[in-house]
């Protein structure tokens, strides 16, 4: 295949696209992309091929991030940038920075661009995440970092509260960083992946299993329920904003029922916040509460892992669907939100309803239309205190996890998930769900007043 047939295929390409043909135009996209790539000689430069193998990374970058797949649309993104650096691809690379919480690099790649008129998309997100040219630096500088993070954990095992001008400006920084990400968040690894449920304010639990199993290679997903009936929600949840702060594409949270402004003051986090900061319990609540609306609902690991902290809605719905819905809200009245943070699995066909009055009760004929109609695997969710932690139904298709170990007295472990990519070694795995594998670790109580001590590199 030579440039003139390549440009052919990337014109039929962009015809595809135009028609939201858009699987149709990403394969012919890629297969142009690799037929050009056998023809790269290391070492080489050939201008006209590495211009179009450009101009295809780039038409692939903006396919993925129509579909608001950031990690993949970075790649090529930065394929796109090796290969020929323009203002276009400069512009592109620097929102999905943004929208993936990469501020450092952000500014970094921003400094680049020449003509900054074209940067309209930027201002619009940089207004949407409370953040401005200027306000972004202030950002950067007043970050926390590990070693303040350590500190706060110290002072948290003595006894003592975090500062409410430092939780303050945590919780800030926390809203501004999840404003940019979607209600749908998508992450790719090569790696595992550790996927943690209800952790219910049991902060020293959380602190004693991070210290066993942290690295800089593993992602972390905490899949929603932080605060309420533990005694440590405020840290709990500062703890974990803080480290999406400082490792924004290895750690992700979402929102769980306990997120809900009426659900927390009622099951005790309010009452916590009152009894340690007496004096502006109102100002620290309501930015708690801001983060929370600001929390993703979902995360796709590598396309084919649906994590939600609930369930199902009782109708069929598309990935696309949520993503349009509005999350920021603590209201009862949209019922794609309900089912996703509030409903429970159980061995039937069709729905039921709930005995929680919102969500619904799912079988297996739901879970299956759900993930065949979106190209998904497996079902991941927490929301339910399992024994052990752990429990699957509908045939291995959904899992849940509870991360909240001798939860309100019982005597039982708590439990993550780790996700392998498809080259997982076989002999650790617990379950195959086609393309997917994943263990259980389990974890019990830490000893009161552990301290944070990640092994990052």
């Amino acid at each position: 295949m030579d440039i003139r047939q390549m440009e052919h295929l990337r014109q039929e390409a962009n015809s595809l696209f135009k028609n939201q043909r858009i699987d149709e135009a990403l394969d012919l996209y890629k297969k142009s992309f690799m037929e050009g790539m056998k023809f790269m000689v290391p070492g080489s430069w050939n201008g006209p091929l590495e211009e179009q193998l450009s101009l295809l990374a780039y038409n692939i970058c903006i396919v993925y991030y129509k579909r608001k797949n950031f990690p993949k649309s970075l790649t090529f993104g930065l394929e796109s940038l090796k290969r020929c650096k323009n203002d276009k691809v400069l512009h592109k690379i620097c929102t999905i920075y943004l929208r993936m919480g990469m501020l450092k690099e952000y500014v970094e790649m921003y400094e680049q661009i020449v003509d900054k008129s074209c940067c309209r998309e930027i201002k619009v997100l940089l207004n949407r995440m409370k953040l401005g040219s200027q306000t972004i630096e202030k950002y950067l500088e007043n970050r926390i970092t590990l070693e303040k993070l350590y500190e706060m954990s110290k002072e948290i095992s003595e006894g003592r509260f975090i500062p409410a001008d430092v939780l303050e400006s945590i919780l800030e920084q926390g809203e501004s960083l999840l404003l940019g990400c979607e209600n749908v968040v998508y992450v790719e690894s090569k790696g595992e992946v550790l996927v943690f449920g209800d952790t219910h304010g049991q902060y020293f639990d959380v602190v004693g299993v991070l210290n066993k199993v942290f690295d800089g290679e593993r992602i972390f997903i905490f899949n929603g329920d932080y605060v309420d009936r533990g005694t440590h929600s405020v840290e709990n949840f500062v703890l974990l904003i803080s480290l999406k702060i400082l490792f924004p594409g290895k750690v992700h949270l979402t929102r769980g029922n306990h997120e809900l402004m009426d659900i927390n003051k009622a099951y005790g986090f309010f009452d916590e916040v009152k009894r340690k900061y007496p004096f502006s319990s109102g100002s620290v609540y309501q930015k708690f509460q801001a983060v929370f609306r600001a929390l993703p609902i979902s995360i796709i690991v590598n396309e084919k892992v649906f994590i939600t902290h609930g369930g199902l809605p009782g109708t069929p719905t598309k990935i696309d669907e949520l993503q349009e819905s509005y999350r920021m809200t603590d209201a009862h009245t949209d019922e794609l939100l309900k089912g996703f943070l509030w409903s429970d699995p159980e061995e039937i066909t069709g729905i039921e309803e709930s005995k929680r009055r919102a969500g619904v009760v799912f079988g297996i004929d739901i879970v299956d239309q759900f993930l065949q109609g979106n190209g998904l695997d497996l079902l991941v969710r927490s929301h339910q205190a399992i024994e052990n932690g752990y429990k699957v139904n509908h045939e291995g298709k959904t899992v849940t996890v509870f991360s909240a170990p001798d939860y309100e007295g019982t005597e039982s472990s708590g439990s993550y998930l780790v996700l392998y990519p498809s080259n997982g070694r076989e002999d650790e795995v617990v379950n195959v769900s086609r393309l997917t594998k994943y263990k259980v670790g389990r974890f019990g109580k830490s000893k009161p007043g552990e301290t944070l001590k990640l092994s990052y590199d």
